[in-house]
């Protein structure tokens, strides 16, 4: 009898862990994210950070000539259709189509005080970085780090925010609605992607709670990755080296403005004598990948899943080889 209580156990754990390894990670509920950066409340509107402290908080009602100095968050307003309720935005070079009405208040790292208050603003949308150059102002602010929501499908909750400040719950709730439904279960892969950063000889590489690797494993895909860490973390050389040798797929995300050259900013790779020599590659300027990891996150994941499937060009990501 204890015998075949036994061998039923190795048999459900055996069933489990197939399950396990033919499943990538299953896309969570909506619902069952919780908004760790900001709360609508009954009056107020509030954000904080991952910790828990406040980081400003303002009179939850319609603002209709807004500054965004967080630049992604002009993404929720074009989805919601409510750019009419800005008047200005930082970086506008970067952003593309946006309205001539709406005017520039700097660019790269210079933010111009004179032009935002020329824009006789009545709410101000900025990171918490961003706090210490506007202190001289008497404006409202909502400081939010949207960067630092991981989830993928936990980016499109800020659209509840922006539509608290715009009146358009109904647009968001549908927006909402549609855009969770299309994330799907891809099924594992079996294939370890590395992303790892030089930056002034230093490596760094990303924890396995950041967006990259929640992309990456909702993709089937098996990030290499810190764990229990969300954020990218420095790590020794001699620890680098060894992971770019161990034969994983290399994720390089491309700043340049064209593809053209995209070798000579991977010489930090090249100079070893092992590198990887499997390239996921991803031009993040020509492919509009920020502006949808805002709001379209399933694109990416998608486009990331039939790449290490097929090998055929994606629209965000395509395989290439590396060579000296």
């Amino acid at each position: 009898m204890v015998k075949w209580f036994c061998y039923r156990l190795y048999v459900i754990g055996f069933v489990i862990s197939l399950i396990n390894l033919s499943c990538g990670e299953e896309v969570a509920n909506l619902e069952d994210i919780p908004e760790q950066l900001f709360e609508v409340g009954t009056e107020t509107i509030s954000t904080r950070t991952k910790s828990g402290r406040i980081i400003s908080e303002i009179e939850k009602k319609e603002y209709k000539r807004i500054v965004i100095l967080a630049t992604p968050f002009y993404t929720y307003f074009k989805a919601l259709n409510v750019e009419n309720n800005v008047v200005g935005i930082f970086n506008r070079e970067r952003v593309k189509k946006v309205s001539k009405r709406i005017k520039s208040v700097g660019e790269g790292a210079y933010l111009d005080l004179e032009k935002i208050i020329q824009l006789n603003p009545d709410l101000i949308i900025c990171n918490s970085y961003q706090l210490e150059n506007l202190k001289s102002l008497t404006v409202p602010i909502l400081a939010c780090d949207e960067y630092l929501e991981a989830h993928p499908k936990g980016r499109l909750k800020f659209l509840m925010m922006i539509a608290a400040i715009t009146k358009s719950a109904q647009e968001a709730e549908n927006i909402l609605k549609d855009r969770s439904s299309k994330y799907q279960n891809h099924e594992s892969l079996n294939t370890s992607i590395l992303k790892l950063d030089n930056f002034g000889e230093a490596w760094y590489q990303p924890g396995c709670d950041t967006y990259i690797s929640k992309v990456i494993r909702m993709a089937g895909a098996n990030p290499v990755c810190i764990q229990k860490s969300e954020k990218s973390e420095k790590i020794a050389h001699e620890t680098a080296i060894l992971k770019l040798s161990e034969n994983n797929i290399f994720l390089f995300m491309d700043w340049g403005k064209k593809k053209r050259g995209w070798k000579k900013r991977m010489k930090h790779l090249l100079e070893l004598n092992n590198y990887p020599k499997k390239i996921l590659y991803c031009n993040t300027t020509q492919t509009e990948y920020f502006e949808e990891s805002v709001l379209n996150s399933h694109l990416i994941i998608n486009d990331l899943n039939a790449v290490l499937k097929t090998g055929v060009k994606g629209r965000f990501f395509e395989i290439k080889t590396l060579e000296k």
